[in-house]
Parts: structure tokens; sequence; C-alpha cells
């Protein structure tokens, strides 16, 4: 019905309590018992099973925002969801009812959620919306994620670390994290439903709400402005999320969610590697103790500090955090030597010049530490 253009269920898909219905749909758990969607004294009530109520809705909310309607994604940016307290009854004109950004709500399944605990499909529904923002409202995302107020900012940052065990929560991530001089940015990551250029004309259908923003066709549509690749902690953090698991690891299910979450942290820092030029904070912290050193240990099998040479660090067969680990420290070789996607010139940028005598990332403090590594791979 959206695709063929009908009004009246655009319209009402665009009010604010519609957005906020469609965003908790989103955000449900699809492992769970039955739910019970209707109030049994209700006319035509009935509880609904697993497969209509965690896992047909949540889809067919995620599809919705997924059809770019420009007034349902500029109420889901820009709308405000009303807040029922305890007290609702005792509020009076002079106290109005308190609201909170919707796009709180959308992010709020993973403060919720218990770390490591995120599911598939709520990670999954969540990229694909949040894709479809980065490139329909990339300016007031880019406020949004940078801005410390409500859910984002540092707060956004630290909780999506605690679900890296999700490639989904990994790829977006991996987008924010890419520095504002890569220009490559998001437009790989996204699903093919996404793929085109960047002057807006990407859908294949009208969009009959003729509410568009200027964000849609300013040019740099899906170009997210974000400054987490420039906190001290961030590169820290997914640093930390590859070497530290194996600590963590408690059981068969942790391990297992360990290695994705080793496996997510790689395949994010490569990125984020191959997409540095050699004056960014990002690869000047990589190439420099103490982030090298602990990346070094990792791919030895052993911990900072640890200087014995026991079993614990022989190379095992699978794949496990060394080899991540090593997969890195690859990118970090390749990238200082000139072999990454960007170019050690800075791709010809005319501030290049001037700042040619600005700290740069060398490999010095790898070449240091390259004897013993060897010995210990030997």
């Amino acid at each position: 019905e959206l695709r063929g253009m009908h009004p009246q269920l655009i319209e009402f898909l665009s009010k604010e309590e519609s957005v906020v219905g469609l965003v908790k749909y989103v955000g449900m758990q699809t492992q769970s018992q039955g739910t019970q969607l209707y109030n049994e004294g209700d006319s035509g009530a009935e509880l609904e099973d697993d497969t209509l109520a965690r896992i047909r809705f949540p889809y067919m909310a995620c599809e919705i925002f997924c059809c770019e309607i420009s007034s349902i994604i500029n109420t889901l940016v820009e709308g405000q969801q009303t807040l029922n307290g305890e007290n609702e009854e005792f509020d009076t004109p002079d106290q109005p009812k308190r609201t909170r950004p919707i796009l709180d709500l959308l992010f709020s399944v993973l403060f919720t959620t218990p770390p490591g605990m995120l599911d598939d499909h709520q990670a999954g529904y969540l990229d694909k919306v949040v894709t479809v923002l980065f490139r329909k409202r990339p300016d007031a995302m880019s406020r949004y994620i940078n801005n410390d107020e409500g859910n984002g900012g540092s707060k956004l940052m630290k909780v999506m670390f605690a679900h890296l065990h999700s490639h989904s929560i990994m790829q977006i991530l991996q987008r924010l994290l890419l520095p504002n001089q890569s220009p490559m940015m998001q437009s790989e990551e996204d699903d093919s439903y996404l793929s085109g250029d960047d002057t807006g004309d990407q859908e294949t259908w009208h969009d009959p709400s003729g509410t568009s923003t200027n964000e849609d066709n300013n040019g740099m549509a899906g170009l997210i402005r974000c400054n987490w690749s420039e906190s001290p902690d961030a590169i820290n953090m997914l640093v930390s999320s590859l070497v530290r698991g194996a600590d963590r690891a408690e059981s068969d299910d942790d391990e297992e969610k360990r290695l994705h979450e080793a496996r997510n942290a790689s395949e994010a820092l490569i990125t984020i590697i191959h997409n540095s030029p050699l004056s960014s904070h990002t690869l000047i912290e990589l190439t420099t103790d103490p982030l090298l050193e602990r990346l070094i240990k990792c791919a030895e099998g052993s911990k900072v500090g640890d200087k014995s040479d026991s079993d614990s660090s022989l190379f095992l067969r699978h794949d496990n955090e060394m080899t991540c680990a090593m997969n890195v420290l690859e990118s970090i070789v390749l990238q200082v030597g000139g072999y990454g996607t960007t170019s050690q010139g800075d791709g010809g940028n005319l501030e290049s010049d001037e700042n040619s005598s600005a700290k740069r990332a060398s490999p010095e403090t790898l070449t240091y530490h390259l004897p013993h590594l060897l010995e210990s791979l030997s």
C-alpha cells in the first residue's frame, strides 16, 4: 500500500504515535514466549503466536521505514515520544507530559538489552533503519550522534561496543568510526536496496508525501560527520574488544560470542585502517604503544606484561583472537607502506602540503617489536 502511494495510509503512519509504535516493533525481542497483543476482554482479542508477534510485525515495521517515505522518516528523526509516567493521571496544564526524541526510543534497545544478548533480528532491523536515516537525513543524524544529550554521543558509542558480537552493530560502528576525511563512507556498506549515487535519486519509485528535505538532495547524502573517530576512547575500546575477550569467556556460548566480537572488531579495524590517512589520530595511535603492543601480544597469544613462554601461547589452527590480531597488524603494515585505500599523500589534498610537518604514523614502533613477534611465531 505504501509503494502504491496510498495517501491516507501515509498520513496515518507519519503521525508521531504511529512512528513510535513502529519503532517499538523494530526493537521487539524475537526470541521469547508468546506475546499478547490485545487485552482478553477486547472484542476479537486473541493471543498471537511468536511467529506473528515477534517475527512478522518487526519485519513489517522495518520495511515501512525502508520504503523511505520522507514524511515518515522526518517524524522518526524530528518527532517526540510522550512518556507516560506512573502519575500520569495527576498531570496538569502547568506540568506538561515529559517527552523524548523518537530517536532515543529507536536506540533504546541497545541500552535495555544486556551486553551480548542482542539477537540478530533486533540488530539487523536496527541496522537497516539506521542505514536509511544516515542516507536520507545525514545532517540531522550527525547532530544527534555527536550530541551527548539524550542517548546520543559517548553514551551511544559505549553501548554499541557492548553489543559488538553482532555483525549488524559492527557495521553501524564501522561507518561512524571512519575518518571524516574519507568519502568512501557508508555507501559500500549499504544493502543492495540502498545502492545508488549521492544525489538523492536512489529510489526506484516516487515519494508521494512530497516532504523531502534539502538533506536528501544536497549532494552529500549518506555522508555522516561523526566525531567518534577523534575520541581517545573509541579506538582503545575497539582494540580492547579484540584483545581482552578471552578473560571474559566462561562457557561455550560466551566463547562463541567472544569470537564473533573479535572477528567484528578486527573487520572494523581493518576497514578503518585502510581508509585512514597517515596523519589521522586513529592510525597514529595504532602504530604506537600501548595499542600496538596490545595487538602484538594478542597475535603472539600472550598478554601485555606476560614474558613467560608457556604453552598458552601456542598457535591454534582455527580462527581465534590471535589470527584476528594478525590480520589487523597486516593491515597496519600495508597502510603504513602505502598500499591502503587512502594514499600516503592524503589523496592529493591541497592542505596536505601545509600540514606536512604534522605528526604522521610511522613504522618505527612496529619495527622495534618485529623481531620478538617473528621469534614468538617461529
